[in-house]
């Protein structure tokens, strides 16, 4: 597998402060990739489906915050599975990114088959920089 160069990487949260870390831990490991973060979930999500859209078979990498009112992390999941269980998305891997400590949000995530794993807040460099070797070499 070829190694590729850059990752759209869209963040959803509806932390500014938490989005901005996590850019920064983005960008202190490659600083190619092209990073978008969204408060809004609506957003987040039209954005991601553009790019599966545009850019097919490229990797996307969202990190989803599970709590977030109006619409959760699990309900940004829902309305993301069908572009991967359709095959529409072969490049998108979903992480979920949170600062919950209830064990029962890490299980659920880890059982549902379109999430691709779970971190805690704040993601650090080196998670990013193991998940991108994992995204890289690792289909």
């Amino acid at each position: 597998m070829k190694k590729r160069d850059e990752q759209h990487v869209v963040i959803i949260d509806d932390d500014p402060v938490s989005n901005m870390l996590t850019e920064m831990s983005i960008k202190s490991v490659h600083s190619k990739d092209f990073i978008r973060s969204y408060v809004d979930p609506t957003d987040g999500i039209e954005h991601i489906a553009n790019l599966v859209n545009k850019n097919e078979g490229e990797q996307v990498i969202a990190f989803v915050d599970i709590n977030m009112p109006g619409l959760s992390g699990w309900d940004v999941i829902e309305r993301l599975a069908p572009m991967i269980t359709n095959g529409q998305a072969n490049g998108l891997r979903i992480y979920m990114l949170s600062s919950s400590i209830n064990t029962n949000d890490k299980l659920k995530a880890y059982n549902i088959p379109i999430v691709s794993g779970y971190f805690e807040k704040p993601l650090s460099s080196k998670d990013f920089s193991d998940l991108i070797f994992k995204c890289n070499y690792i289909r």
